[in-house]
């Protein structure tokens, strides 16, 4: 009869089954850290219901400028971000493209992905917002 275990590794956690005991060996030591690793790992989130979102052109869209530079990055990090909300934020695209990265910031385009019109209002009334995070390259 197959047993199902759960195995800790550095920073995953793996789900085998198995129908016979495993033994894991060479088991990765981390690189750095936890302290060193947080010192190199920033994030932040912009105002919720209150982001600065400004109109794309053909109404279709908006777009932001998200400012970064409390991390203290000197050089252009990798960002990842997602985007929050209350509602109608699963219906969207464009908001984890980086656009025109620098040490203290990024843009990022949102629209539906079905198309249709999509205000700065319309966004904060949903609380949608943006979500951060930056490592060094």
């Amino acid at each position: 009869m197959s047993k199902l275990k759960k195995i800790m590794g550095t920073g995953a956690v793996v789900t085998v089954l198995f129908a016979a005991p495993i033994t894991v060996i060479n088991q990765p030591t981390p690189a750095l850290s936890q302290s060193e690793r947080s010192a190199l790992i920033a994030r932040g989130s912009t105002p919720v219901g209150n982001t600065a979102w400004q109109q794309y052109p053909d109404g279709e869209g908006i777009f932001l400028d998200v400012d970064t530079s409390s991390a203290g990055f000197t050089t252009t990090p990798i960002y990842i971000t997602s985007i929050g909300g209350t509602s109608g934020h699963w219906g969207t695209t464009g908001a984890t493209s980086i656009y025109d990265p620098t040490p203290t910031g990024f843009r990022v385009y949102v629209r539906f992905s079905t198309g249709g019109q999509l205000t700065p209002a319309g966004a904060n009334g949903l609380g949608w917002h943006i979500n951060w995070i930056a490592v060094p390259q």
